[in-house]
């Protein structure tokens, strides 16, 4: 809880006040005398406070004699008296250790220390309703003395590095109403006494290591309105009652864990609730068809707007009720085994974006309905690896807010419809696996492409000539009957199409091709027929595992020890290219998008175009070149000494090493939208790892 900073009355002179207190009554006068002295030792506490810290944007610069303390940036102090309630330092980059004196403030009711530490003394704030510690790099274990902290009302220590168990004790902070431990490394179960926080409306202990069923003590609490146990250990069966025994919750995040069995029927009871994730569980058995069964009333979901039951062990059919939950946005059910049909009844959900029903059994058509005149709002169809027949509806071109379509490895077997090119939002196109027949129809409207899939299929004719101009595309026509050469000046110039994959790079056009007898594949680039060939790498670039764009939410991911493995590669490719060439290489363009990654995500370096031969020396580069270097590179990338006239050399690269490691730590690119003013990559990683 945040508290403005309210204004103070100035102080009387010490002769006018000696004068007053000759008239004021003597429970006046002690009130008075005990208000002096707390001010004092809220100043005292204060100023210990400021001895132990060290703030380079010197924000304590006001704490000085000159100004009334409750004046000091960062303190707020109360109406009724001038002590201490408030102290905010969020984003203060302050350093240091928290002096135990700041449990003198005994009048304190906010702290807000973001990118600080936990101090035990705090429990002596008996004032203190909210914390907020989120955002640091905070360890060890919670203490459990914040338990003392009965007028606690707001508690939040997430995303941090604290580990240990959750302190029992905090189950007598009967006024909590907002718990957050999220991203942390706790452990063990939540403990009963949880069941005593009756005030409590929002429990969050997601991406913890959290274990043991269902926490018993969240059935008691029957006001929670939030949940969120996603991404940790819990298993067993939710009660049959669930949605009995918590009517108002509004949002139930219990996804990435282990708990099996069936829905609790009683869950399309809860009225109010607005997203419910459970995917990436075992639940089993079918989904209740009251789901939605009554349109308009009270409960029944019709106040949903995310659903996620994906990668269970769901079968039957998609209940034609789901219908009547029209305020939906987004369903999400795919790795499951449901059967049957695509329901019409959909296209009541007016508003729904995103549909993905990718990895089941499902059969029939695309129904027409979610396509007409009045179509959804989609912006992301997943349909495939079902049993789908037929081909898209002659009104696919309605679609005009698609961004993603994925109706790969299904049984289309009919013509591409031309309508598809009318979809002009849209940037990734999967369509392979399928039966689709005739040629391919004229999708240059299609301007902001990115992934454009028809291999595997039975397409024919020659490759159209657009498809050479899609943006940064990703092209994949293989395995068709398609014949004729390839629509490209000067690659491949008179090869059959039999796998052509291809980007459009700043120095050429790129394919894939298969080379020799052994059909080895090989990637392609060149101009004016003077073709490189190089190995093919088939996990592409680190470019598109730090900013994955494919439209998908199906997120690529390198956890730390892949990350660490691709840093130590480049950096044995740079020991090589700088001082164990005959002639050291200077990169001169080492970015993501120049990091390629094989099979088993061995990091290569490529991309030569700007790659400069030292002297023997070592110091300069050969003159010959110079005039071709200039200063190119890449904005962001590229060593500052190289735009005030310095010449190339080794140390540039290592400058561009450093932002890339700086990148992949925090998947931000140096030229983020969010570095402005001064903040850069360089100061963002040091803010969130102070010293």
């Amino acid at each position: 809880m945040e508290h403005p900073v309210m204004s103070t009355t100035s102080l009387f002179s010490l002769t006018f006040c000696a004068i007053f207190l000759l008239f004021l009554p003597i429970s006046i006068l002690k009130i008075s005398l005990a208000t002096t002295l707390s001010n004092e030792t809220d100043k005292l506490a204060l100023l210990e406070f400021k001895s132990h810290i060290d703030s380079p944007l010197s924000v304590l610069v006001s704490w000085n004699e000159s100004f009334d303390f409750c004046q000091w940036v960062g303190v707020t102090c109360g109406n009724k008296h001038q002590g201490v309630i408030g102290l905010d330092f969020q984003n203060k980059k302050l350093v240091g250790i928290i002096s135990p004196h700041i449990g003198n403030l005994s009048f304190l009711q906010s702290l807000n220390l973001a990118r600080g530490e936990i101090p035990v003394s705090l429990s002596h704030c008996s004032n203190l309703q909210s914390l907020d510690l989120k955002y640091n790099q905070l360890v060890h274990e919670i203490p459990s003395e914040l338990g003392f902290l009965s007028k606690l009302q707001i508690l939040i220590l997430e995303s941090n590095h604290l580990s240990g168990r959750f302190p029992p004790s905090l189950g007598n902070l009967s006024s909590l109403q907002n718990l957050s431990f999220a991203y942390n490394n706790l452990e063990g179960e939540i403990p009963n006494t949880i069941a005593q926080m009756k005030s409590l409306t929002s429990f969050d202990v997601a991406i913890n290591h959290l274990s043991s069923l269902f926490p018993p003590s969240l059935y008691n609490l029957s006001s929670l309105t939030y949940i969120a146990l996603t991404m940790n250990n819990f298993s067993g069966h939710l009660k049959p009652d669930f949605g009995i025994a918590l009517p108002n919750l509004q949002i139930l995040w219990i996804g990435l864990n282990l708990f099996k069995g069936t829905i609790p029927v009683s869950l399309s009871n809860v009225s109010d609730i607005h997203s419910l994730d459970i995917g990436g569980d075992y639940f089993t058995g079918t989904i209740p068809m009251s789901f939605g069964s009554i349109p308009n009333s009270i409960g029944k979901l019709s106040s949903l707007n995310i659903l996620n039951l994906g990668a269970n062990k769901l079968i039957g059919e998609i209940p034609s009720s789901f219908g009547n939950m029209t305020q939906l946005l987004g369903l999400y059910m795919y790795n499951n085994s449901l059967e049957g049909s695509i329901p019409p009844s959909l296209e009541r959900c007016s508003h729904l974006q995103d549909v993905c029903l990718c990895h089941n059994k499902l059969n029939g058509t695309i129904p027409e309905q979610l396509l007409g005149p009045q179509s959804l709002p989609l912006v992301l169809l997943n349909v495939s690896h079902n049993s789908l027949t037929g081909s898209l509806p002659p009104n696919v071109g309605n679609l005009k807010l698609l961004v993603a379509l994925d109706i790969s490895y299904n049984k289309f077997s009919k013509e591409i419809l031309a309508q598809l090119g009318d979809c002009l939002a849209l940037e990734t196109l999967y369509m392979q696996g399928n039966y689709f027949k005739g040629t391919i129809p004229d999708l240059s409207k299609l301007k902001g492409i990115q992934y454009f899939d028809l291999s595997n299929n039975n397409l024919l004719g020659q490759i159209p000539r657009y498809t050479i101009n899609f943006h940064e595309q990703n092209l994949n026509l293989s395995f068709n009957n398609l014949e004729g050469d390839v629509p490209v000046e000067g690659v491949f110039r008179n090869a059959s199409a039999v796998e052509v994959k291809g980007s459009i790079g700043n120095f050429g056009n790129v394919y894939k091709g298969k080379l020799g007898l052994d059909e080895k594949n090989v990637a392609v680039k060149g101009n004016d027929f003077k073709p490189l060939v190089y190995e093919f790498m088939p996990n592409g670039s680190l470019e598109m595992w730090l900013h994955p764009e494919d439209g998908f939410k199906q997120l690529r991911s390198l956890n730390l020890l892949q990350r660490i493995n691709i840093a130590i590669d480049v950096a044995s490719a740079l020991l090589y290219l700088h001082p164990h060439c005959q002639t050291p290489i200077i990169h001169y363009d080492l970015k993501p998008s120049n990091i390629l990654l094989d099979d088993d995500l061995n990091a290569h370096i490529s991309d030569f175009g700007l790659a400069r031969l030292l002297s023997k020396s070592g110091k300069e580069v050969l003159l010959s070149q110079l005039s071709l270097a200039g200063v190119k590179g890449t904005v962001g990338y590229v060593a500052l000494e190289y735009g005030m006239g310095s010449q190339l050399s080794t140390n540039g690269d290592v400058y561009s090493f450093g932002i890339l490691l700086l990148e992949m730590l925090t998947r931000r690119r140096p030229i983020d939208k969010l570095f402005k003013d001064d903040l850069n990559l360089h100061n963002f990683v040091k803010l969130a790892l102070p010293g």
